[in-house]
């Protein structure tokens, strides 16, 4: 007879479909590095290829995704279950019916924080790396731009450099002091 047991397929009759799987995975993996690791390689890609790329640099996080579902259905479930134990338990079932939730989006919103906090020390890093335009979403909060005109150079004249304040490196000033 067949086995259906996954145990047996594994460490069965033998190893070569657990081999097989891992030099294709690690071929799989040689290939993505090629192609799709390192932020120069963006370019090159569109559609649903760039869909990918993101998705192999973490670009793009989904577990946010996911625990805003999690959360949904946590709530749903505590309120339920809370209706539940007021017919056995009034007190027991009203704390879970209003305290459940709010536990639940306590706890759900200590851990989005941390994207949150990701998100924002991203946009800091990209600002001060190369003062690059904030994106469109980002808060628009001062209307001078981050760096001094260039001179022109006439003629002759030895190009001088504008001055950079002493007090950051790279010449970004997050708080426009000048």
């Amino acid at each position: 007879m067949y086995s259906l047991n996954l145990m047996d397929y594994y460490y069965g009759g033998g190893n070569g479909g657990l081999i097989a799987g891992v030099v294709v995975a690690l071929i799989g993996t040689v290939l993505a590095a090629v192609y799709f690791f390192g932020p120069d390689k963006r370019s090159r890609f569109s559609g649903y290829a760039l869909k990918l790329y993101s998705h192999v640099n973490f670009e793009r996080y989904i577990i946010p995704v996911i625990l805003k579902f999690l959360y949904v259905f946590t709530a749903l479930f505590l309120m339920v279950n809370g209706l539940i134990t007021l017919f056995s338990s009034f007190f027991s079932g009203l704390l879970m019916l209003v305290l459940g939730p709010l536990a639940a989006r306590i706890a759900y919103e200590l851990i989005m924080m941390l994207f949150s906090i990701h998100g924002g020390i991203e946009e800091t890093n990209r600002l001060l790396r190369g003062g690059a335009q904030p994106r469109p979403s980002a808060p628009q909060q001062y209307a001078k731009p981050m760096h001094a005109p260039q001179p022109e150079v006439k003629g002759d004249q030895e190009e001088v450099p504008p001055q950079q304040p002493k007090h950051y490196p790279g010449g970004y000033d997050p708080m426009h002091r000048g």
